[in-house]
């Protein structure tokens, strides 16, 4: 169960920062360099290594986008998309005072303790979970047993935010996520 995250074509350098926050704050994840990689090619490129997810993160003039979560299977042809999640902003660790680097997490928990009561944002958590493996965290008690946690929090502006946080700090550790809206792809 790993996750391939890879950029659009011609990615920007605050794209391939970005994706490169991203890979080290998602458990089981690996980066690659997109190139002139088709989707098909990404695709056998995950099963060849071993990957059952895909994220390809897109930018617009120059900042990150979009994020689009695809399944991997044998037996398909192409990956299946599960979701296209559209930004309003994004905040890299350089921005964020007080941060910490992950290293080589192994465990996802997604908070829904102090969650957004919105449908949309509950589609949301579902889609993360079954995209990057995550388990869903009931009490916040509960974070020592994952290595990150997805904390999820309102916003005035968008749908809601997405903070990577290392559990035994508290302390942000990987880009910070304004979600505008998200496309979901029925099974």
């Amino acid at each position: 169960m790993r996750v391939l995250i890879t950029t659009s074509h011609r990615p920007s350098v605050k794209l391939r920062v970005f994706i490169k926050e991203l890979a080290q704050a998602i458990p089981n994840s690996i980066r690659i360099n997109r190139g002139k990689k088709t989707l098909q090619d990404l695709y056998l490129e995950a099963l060849n290594v071993n990957a059952d997810r895909l994220i390809i993160a897109g930018d617009f003039k120059g900042n990150p986008s979009t994020l689009t979560l695809y399944t991997v299977s044998k037996g398909f042809i192409k990956p299946k998309t599960l979701a296209h999640i559209i930004l309003g902003g994004t905040k890299l660790l350089r921005e964020i005072k007080d941060h910490v680097r992950i290293y080589n997490p192994s465990t996802l928990g997604i908070d829904i303790t102090g969650m957004v009561k919105n449908d949309e944002v509950l589609k949301l958590t579902e889609v993360l979970s079954k995209g990057l493996h995550g388990k869903f965290v009931l009490k916040p008690e509960d974070y020592k047993k994952y290595d990150v946690i997805i904390e999820i929090q309102s916003a005035v502006d968008s749908l809601c935010k997405l903070l990577f946080i290392e559990p035994r700090t508290g302390r942000v550790g990987g880009p910070i996520l304004k979600v505008l809206k998200v496309h979901y792809f029925e099974r």
